[in-house]
C-alpha cells in the first residue's frame, strides 16, 4: 500500500463545498480504491456537480507529501467506473495530497466514465497526458509520454504511428504504449510473436533500423513489455520480452533476422509455481464485478488476460462477459510465487486412493459438482500413478500472497488450493483437519481452485 496519512487528522469534509472522497493505491497492479467516501453515502455523492478526490493515508507524516502513485488513474484511462463511484457523473478532482493543493487531474465523468478533454498533471504543473473521451472510449491524445496512436498489421509485419512525435528518441529509438485505437494490448501481444517477423518489419513505410520499446502504461511504474533491436528491417541484436511485473522473460540474439543464440528464457513449468487457479463467479442477479488480484509473485499466464484486473459482467449460472462482448465460464491465471508454500500437516494416501479421497471431500468444501470433476480431471495425471501422495489444503498461507479483492463483495468465498508431495515411501505427519475448510454456499459465491506441486521436504 503506497498511501501513509491518517485522514481524520486531515481532511475536513465542509458539504457547503465540494465532498472530500478519499481513495488507496494498492496491490501488485496499483490499481486505485475508493476507502472513504467523506461521511456520505452513494445516493448523496450523486447530487454534488463536482468531488475532489484525494489520497487515503493512515499514518500522518506532514502536509509536503504528495503520493504521486495517484497517477495510476491515468492508466485506468481517467475512469471511476467500479466503485463506490460508478454511477456518478459530474466532474472528479484529483490531487496528490491530502490538503489539496497540488491537482493532478480535473476530468468530467458520466456514470463513472471519463468525458470530453482529461489532462494529467505532475506535481510540478507539467502536463504529463492529454486525451479526450467520449463517455468512456479514449477517442485520441494530444500527449502522451509513449505512442499512442497506432495500428499493427501482423500479416505485413506493419506498424504505423500516427503519434511519432510522442514516442520518438535520438539514436533510433521508439517506445509505444497501448493504442487508443483498440487499447492496445492484442496488438502490444501480436508486435513480439514469431509471426510478426515472417516480413522485412516497416514502421511508417520503411524498414525499420533501430530499437522498438513496449511499455504498459504511463505512469511512474512504467512497466518494459519487449525491447526489439532491428536492422533494415530484420531482427539483429538483443531482444527481450518481460512479463507483467517487468520481469524478463526471455532474451536472444539475432544476426540479420537469423537467431544466433537463447542468453535466457524463464522456466514456466506449470509445476514450479501456483499452477490453473481458476475462479468461479455466482451473484445472484446479472452483475457488473471487478476481480482484483494482488499476488506476491509473478503472472506467468492468465485468461482472459489480466489488465490491471477483470472487468466481467457475471450472470448466475456462472457465466461471464467481458468489456468486449467475449463469453467467458470462469477466470484462469498462474503465477510463481515469492513466498514458497510448504505442507505443515496433510494427508497421506496411495495414489490408487487419491481421486475418491477428492470425491468425498472437495463437495464438503464447497465445490459443486462441475467444479469437482474439473478439479480432478485436471489434476488426475499428476496423482494417480504416484505411489502416495501428501495432500495439505493451504488456507491462510495461500490467500496471504495471492488475496482477491472482488467489488461488489461476495458473501460466501471458497478458495481451495491443492499443495501435494508425491512420495514413494508412506510416511508419518499431522493429519490435517478438513473440516475447517468446509463451507455452505450462500448469496454472491465466487469459488477457486488450483494446486501447487513441492520439492520434497521430508526424508
Amino acid at each position: 500500500m503506497d498511501m501513509v496519512v491518517d485522514t481524520t487528522d486531515v481532511i475536513t469534509t465542509d458539504y457547503s463545498e465540494n465532498p472530500t472522497i478519499s481513495g488507496v493505491v494498492e496491490g501488485p497492479d496499483q490499481d486505485l480504491w475508493i476507502e472513504d467516501l467523506g461521511g456520505l453515502d452513494k445516493e448523496s455523492i450523486k447530487n454534488f456537480n463536482a468531488i475532489d478526490l484525494v489520497p487515503y493515508v493512515f499514518q500522518y507524516d506532514d502536509s509536503s507529501n504528495l503520493y504521486t502513485s495517484m497517477k495510476v488513474i491515468a492508466r485506468d484511462n481517467f475512469s471511476v467506473r467500479y466503485g463506490e463511484l460508478g454511477e456518478y457523473t459530474g466532474t472528479i478532482n484529483l490531487y496528490y495530497d491530502a490538503y489539496k493543493t497540488k491537482l493532478a487531474s480535473s476530468f468530467n465523468v458520466i456514470d463513472g466514465l471519463a468525458d470530453g478533454n482529461c489532462t494529467l498533471y505532475d506535481t510540478d504543473g507539467s502536463v504529463i497526458v492529454e486525451r479526450v473521451f467520449n463517455k468512456g472510449k479514449w477517442l485520441y491524445s494530444g500527449k502522451e509520454p509513449y505512442s499512442a496512436d497506432w495500428t499493427f498489421d501482423q500479416s505485413t509485419s506493419s506498424l504505423i504511428i500516427n503519434d511519432l512525435k510522442n514516442g520518438s528518441r535520438e539514436g533510433g529509438l521508439i517506445e509505444i504504449m497501448p493504442s487508443h485505437q483498440d487499447n492496445g494490448y492484442t496488438w502490444m501481444n501480436e508486435i513480439i510473436e514469431k509471426e510478426s517477423f515472417n516480413n522485412t518489419f516497416i514502421i511508417n513505410g520503411e524498414a525499420f533500423t533501430g530499437t522498438l520499446k513496449g511499455f504498459d502504461h504511463p505512469t511512474d511504474y512504467d512497466i518494459q513489455q519487449f525491447e526489439l533491436n532491428f536492422k533494415d528491417g530484420f531482427l539483429h541484436g538483443d531482444i527481450k520480452i518481460f512479463n507483467w511485473w517487468g520481469d524478463l522473460e526471455l532474451h536472444e540474439t539475432f544476426e540479420n533476422g537469423v537467431f544466433i543464440e537463447e542468453i535466457y528464457k524463464m522456466d514456466e513449468s506449470m509445476m514450479d509455481g501456483v499452477a490453473k487457479p481458476i475462479i468461479y463467479l455466482y451473484p445472484e442477479k446479472e452483475t457488473k464485478i471487478l476481480v482484483n488480484l494482488n499476488f506476491e509473485g509473478h503472472l506467468t499466464h492468465t485468461y482472459p488476460k489480466y489488465e490491471h484486473g477483470w472487468k466481467v459482467t457475471a450472470s448466475p449460472d456462472g457465466t461471464l462477459i467481458d468489456e468486449n462482448g467475449k463469453e467467458f465460464y470462469a477466470l484462469y491465471w498462474e503465477g510463481k510465487e515469492t513466498s514458497l508454500l510448504t505442507i505443515p500437516n496433510g494427508t497421506v494416501l496411495k495414489g490408487s486412493e487419491t481421486i475418491n479421497f477428492l470425491e468425498e471431500e472437495l463437495p464438503k468444501m464447497g465445490l459443486n459438482a462441475r467444479e469437482t470433476n474439473e478439479f480432478i480431471i485436471f489434476w488426475m495425471p499428476y496423482l494417480e500413478n504416484n505411489t502416495y501422495n501428501l495432500i495439505h489444503f493451504a488456507s491462510d498461507a495461500y490467500t496471504d500472497i495471492a488475496a482477491l479483492n472482488i467489488t461488489p463483495q461476495p458473501e460466501t468465498m471458497i478458495r481451495v488450493m491443492m499443495i501435494f508431495q508425491p512420495l514413494e515411501n508412506e510416511i508419518k505427519i499431522q493429519k490435517q483437519n478438513l473440516s475447517e475448510l468446509y463451507k455452505v454456499r450462500k448469496g454472491f459465491t465466487v469459488v477457486e481452485w488450483g494446486g501447487r506441486k513441492i520439492a520434497p521436504i521430508f526424508n
